[in-house]
């Protein structure tokens, strides 16, 4: 995974990707992961009620708690902002890996779902 190489930046400089990341991807200020799983949960739940396909509710579900894992990486952002402690690069990385895997199942089973 990418955040991996960060490990070679010395403490410091490792905040800077922290933070940024951070506030691109926080429920507090950012749009790339949680806050619009969150909204993409609820629009697929609202859907279901007017398109009447059992699944969509489900997969909202789903997104809506893939929004709080969103979260959970955040948070990690923000520790490694504030500390610029190189060990959190690999929980990082198993997370970012584990995002990307529920995702695309997410995915995968919306198109089917519409199928």
């Amino acid at each position: 995974m990418e955040v991996l190489k960060w490990s070679k930046f010395d403490n410091e400089k490792l905040k800077r990707p922290g933070i940024t990341n951070y506030f691109q991807i926080s429920k507090d200020g950012g749009t790339g992961g949680s806050i619009f799983r969150k909204m993409y949960g609820q629009f697929l739940i609202e859907a279901d009620g007017i398109l009447s396909f059992k699944e969509l509710s489900k997969i909202g579900e789903m997104y809506i708690a893939l929004s709080e894992q969103w979260d959970r990486l955040a948070n990690s952002m923000w520790e490694l902002g504030q500390t610029g402690d190189a060990n959190i690069l690999k929980s990082m990385s198993v997370h970012i890996l584990s995002l990307y895997e529920n995702e695309k199942s997410l995915c995968e089973k919306l198109q089917l779902s519409l199928s």
